[in-house]
């Protein structure tokens, strides 16, 4: 597992929620790498190398992965699906949780 750093930025997270939304908005073709970046985040979206292998096989779930770097960092925000959309999908999700996870966080201060 990788030990990448967590992302407790607010307005990083926002600006990496705009862009995957970018991305959703697009068509996105189900082959080939995909990139959207601003001036300090960058989503990318790629085939998966290293994901589970199943009889042998890896496994069709996880065959794209979508994942963001701020800085050229990349962090520990993740996504993955059978296409690309949906590795983008997923990742957008785990950047909401990392929203409500500092808000409640923020609240309880």
């Amino acid at each position: 597992m990788r030990e990448d750093p967590q992302l407790n930025s607010p307005p990083l997270l926002a600006t990496i929620k705009r862009l995957c939304d970018g991305l959703l908005s697009e068509q996105m073709a189900p082959t080939g790498d995909k990139v959207a970046a601003s001036a300090d985040c960058q989503v990318n979206v790629t085939p998966t190398l290293k994901g589970p292998i199943i009889n042998g096989v890896p496994d069709p779930n996880v065959a794209w992965s979508a994942y963001a770097s701020v800085y050229d960092v990349r962090v520990d925000l993740y996504g993955c699906g059978p296409t690309p959309r949906a590795a983008v999908e997923c990742l957008l999700r785990d950047v909401e949780r990392n929203v409500v996870r500092l808000t409640s966080a923020a609240s309880m201060l």
